[in-house]
């Protein structure tokens, strides 16, 4: 029953029979998508799903993902694609190099690109204190912390 109902959602039903290696690579994407949903999870992990595809299966990956989250399914979502995000996602984190440089919602980062500043730190210890102490501060409109390494981003308008 299970199977039947992931089936409709990434819209594979009438392919129900058939074998996967006849699928192109977007129904393959679509059916790893259904794998992952049929124990109902809470937590979706999805990397760059849509590269590489055609678009048609960009678009009902899209429209599932969006479906799911609006369903209450958590769902982290990466892409190098701009527009993906700004369609599905309510906040965004912006990495490099393996690094988060900033996390907000989309205006939110869009402000701060537009005239803010980021101070980066690096400091011995970074304790609770410390950072409350720093988003006190008249115009720090944000602190991403890597705790891993001490080092801290400051966000000031």
């Amino acid at each position: 029953k299970r199977a039947v109902e992931v089936l409709e959602y990434v819209g594979l039903t009438e392919r129900a029979k058939d074998k996967i290696q006849t699928f192109s690579g977007g129904m393959k994407r679509r059916i790893n998508i259904g794998a992952a949903l049929m124990h109902r999870p809470e937590l979706l992990i999805m990397d760059e799903p849509t590269v590489g595809i055609d678009p048609q299966s960009r678009n009902h990956i899209l429209q599932t993902v969006k479906q799911l989250n609006e369903e209450g399914m958590t769902i982290i979502y990466t892409s190098h694609y701009m527009e993906e995000v700004e369609y599905l996602c309510d906040r965004i984190g912006i990495m490099d190099k393996g690094d988060m440089i900033a996390i907000g919602t989309k205006t939110d980062l869009c402000t701060r690109l537009a005239g803010g500043t980021i101070i980066h730190l690096a400091v011995q210890s970074i304790n609770d204190d410390f950072i409350s102490a720093i988003r006190s501060q008249e115009n720090v409109s944000d602190i991403v912390v890597h705790s891993d390494d001490n080092k801290i981003d400051i966000i000031a308008e």
